[in-house]
């Protein structure tokens, strides 16, 4: 691990590991990131990692958010340099290496707060709000990370449309997972126009307006994924091939939910089953032809 201080070297690689065994996204990163870089990343994937399952995994909302709290003054003790843990050590050498912002750290943790006392949304722009928190964030601490300014407006935003995009692709595949949880993406105006009940989303599998709600929801995520395509354009060239990767990757995963019909309860649809070097060469295909990007379903 060149460039990472002696101590830190089993941190790193423990981050590393966490990374590539639980984040699906973490092998098209490094499948064409410098190999100094991939240490930086993974501390970072870890910290996502651990927060999502502080929210999601705790035996309750209260420990959840106890959980969450505790995560918080470790970021700020990362800041500061005094991390208590291994893992966060090695994120507080990243951070201070790479300079990184500590706001988008603090808005992931505010969404999954929000997770423990917030489960039902009552519009697109009301869930839009919600994935600025927990998708935008690690879209701009990949920014960051690649030495790309934080106050670079044009770039984020549009790599926000990649992240929402599949933050929202992810919703849809998984209604009766979240159901589970207790917790409804969909929004309540969009299931009122449908005539979707909650009952609906517990069948063991899609009614038609269930079906009717998610194609709506699937046909305004789409073109998420082919605005957020740009941002390959404004990067240097050796990364646009994983940006791209990501967005191809969310747009055949809004095509496994159309070819089951929307029927995500009866079988979840998963773009996990296409090789990521399928993915991969889809998005060298758009790489080095321009006028080739990510299309929106009709």
């Amino acid at each position: 691990m060149a460039g990472i201080p002696r101590e830190l070297v089993d941190a790193y690689r423990r981050c590393e590991q966490l990374a590539t065994r639980r984040l699906e996204n973490f092998p098209v990163l490094s499948e064409y990131l410098p190999a100094e870089l991939i240490p930086h990343f993974a501390a970072v994937y870890a910290y996502c990692r651990r927060a999502d399952d502080a929210g999601d995994e705790s035996p309750s909302p209260a420990q959840a958010l106890a959980a969450l709290d505790e995560l918080e003054a470790e970021v700020h003790r990362c800041f500061d340099g005094t991390p208590k843990t291994p893992e966060m050590a090695a994120l507080a050498h990243t951070i201070a290496v790479k300079r990184l912002p500590k706001q988008p750290f603090l808005d992931l943790l505010s969404a999954f707060r929000q997770d423990q006392t917030k489960t039902r949304y009552e519009s697109w722009e009301e869930l839009l709000n919600y994935c600025k928190r927990s998708a935008d964030p690690v879209g701009r601490l990949v920014l960051a990370l690649l030495g790309e300014a934080p106050s670079d407006e044009r770039k984020g935003a549009l790599s926000d449309a990649i992240c929402t995009g599949l933050q929202m692709a992810n919703f849809w595949q998984d209604v009766g997972p979240d159901l589970k949880k207790g917790r409804i993406y969909i929004p309540a105006d969009l299931m009122a126009r449908h005539g979707v009940r909650e009952a609906d989303l517990a069948a063991a599998s899609a009614s038609p307006a269930l079906r009717a709600a998610l194609k709506d929801l699937c046909d305004r995520t789409d073109p998420l994924f082919s605005r957020g395509a740009a941002l390959a354009d404004l990067v240097e060239k050796k990364l646009r091939i994983p940006i791209l990767a990501f967005a191809i990757a969310g747009q055949e995963l809004l095509k496994r939910i159309r070819e089951v019909d929307y029927d995500v309860l009866a079988r979840r649809p998963s773009a996990g089953d296409l090789p990521l070097k399928t993915i991969l060469a889809k998005a060298a295909a758009a790489r080095f032809l321009p006028f080739f990007r990510p299309k929106s379903a009709p």
